[in-house]
């Protein structure tokens, strides 16, 4: 195969590839959970819940977020200068994580519930 081919075929099944990717991106949608299920779920579970700000810890590079839904509460680790009022209604997007025997939420986006 000449060099040019080899090239162009390269470059064909790299645009090819990014292009994959991108439509996994857009398509891959978080599980819908409860305060209940955190518990079963493992590791690095993609998931999205929604509930009401209870407490904010503010650090110097990330914040916890103590978040009640209707069956319970639960913590979110945020990685952002984002702040929230407390009692507002948020959207949560992340995966699940353990710290210390206990199921948390890593929030990779947080959005504020507006009624």
């Amino acid at each position: 195969m000449s060099l040019k081919k080899l090239k162009t075929l390269s470059l064909i099944i790299s645009i090819l590839g990014i292009f994959t990717l991108i439509i996994l991106n857009l398509t891959q949608q978080p599980k819908e959970i409860t305060t209940n299920q955190i518990q079963n779920l493992t590791d690095n579970n993609y998931v999205k819940i929604q509930g009401q700000l209870k407490e904010s810890k503010i650090f110097d590079n990330f914040q916890i977020l103590t978040i009640n839904d209707k069956e319970g509460k639960f913590t979110t680790i945020l990685f952002s200068e984002q702040q929230f009022q407390k009692n507002s209604s948020l959207t949560i997007i992340g995966t699940i994580q353990t710290y210390k025997d206990q199921k948390q939420i890593q929030a990779e986006k947080i959005i504020e519930n507006v009624s």
